[in-house]
């Protein structure tokens, strides 16, 4: 896994080590290429559990290709086609679509991480977040290695400065020329993250002061498309999909994490 370094001088190691159990929740989508069939990276999601169930979470946009063609997570052991409906933000609102696993599906990813609500950022704790981590799988890294029947992946985890953390949506700086190693320090350019969309974005409080104490990590959002002429990304915050899955699925989730005031506008997909 690749860490970026950001906040200048500050030392982010810490971060990257309370985030390194959690990236694994993250894994790559694919599609099928119309004309050869063959497996082509687009998207990534993050996986989370709730009162014993269990759902995929990514982007509207990505779950928008689902409807002229399969969506398949890659397991580490095999292509798993993603069935099922999703309940998605509807275009101008929040990019979200979530899906609850079940039957074969559930089964298939049983061996995946899931995140829960410890692995959560609370919706009252998003003061003093400086630092955001969006973790996911850029298109350009994952391949299909059709000799050995396997893909190559690599998830990618880019560390930004917050610029907004106002309403619903987390926005960070991010230039890709001007990033860092977090192991060697050396100066980098990080991938397009086209198709780190859908992925997870993870909360930090790094303090100048107090470089290498020990940092907590939580999950606080989800990672939409970024337009190439921008220098920032964006995400939608967890409260809004931890909303979809209290309200469409009837699943209890802790005040804390998503206050009764949010709610979100579906649309089934």
């Amino acid at each position: 896994m690749k860490n970026e370094k950001a906040l200048g001088s500050v030392a982010i190691s810490e971060v990257n080590t309370a985030l390194e159990p959690m990236w694994r929740s993250v894994i790559p989508l694919f599609t099928g290429r119309e004309a050869t069939g063959r497996p082509v990276a687009f998207g990534s999601a993050v996986l989370v559990e709730f009162g014993g169930q269990r759902f995929l979470v990514t982007n509207r946009h990505v779950v928008d290709e689902y409807l002229t063609s399969t969506i398949f997570a890659w397991s580490g052991a095999g292509f798993v086609a993603i069935t099922g409906d999703f309940f998605c933000t509807p275009e101008t609102d929040s990019d979200v679509a979530v899906l609850r696993l079940a039957g074969d599906l559930n089964d298939q990813l049983a061996d995946q991480v899931f995140l829960s609500e410890a692995d959560i950022l609370p919706a009252d704790e998003y003061d003093g977040v400086n630092h955001l981590t969006l973790v996911g799988y850029p298109a350009s890294r994952s391949k299909e290695i059709r000799q050995a029947r396997t893909v190559r992946t690599q998830c990618y985890s880019i560390g930004v400065r917050v610029l907004s953390l106002a309403g619903n949506t987390l926005r960070g700086s991010f230039l890709r020329t001007r990033q860092r190693d977090g192991q060697s320090g050396l100066k980098v350019t990080a991938p397009e993250p086209d198709g780190m969309s859908g992925g997870g974005m993870f909360a930090s409080k790094v303090s100048a002061a107090n470089p290498d104490g020990n940092h907590s990590t939580k999950l606080a959002g989800i990672s939409m498309e970024r337009p190439k002429e921008e220098i920032e990304v964006i995400g939608t915050k967890i409260a809004i999909v931890l909303a979809i899955i209290r309200d469409s699925y009837g699943t209890p989730i802790p005040e804390a994490l998503a206050p009764a005031r949010v709610t979100a506008v579906l649309n089934p997909e």
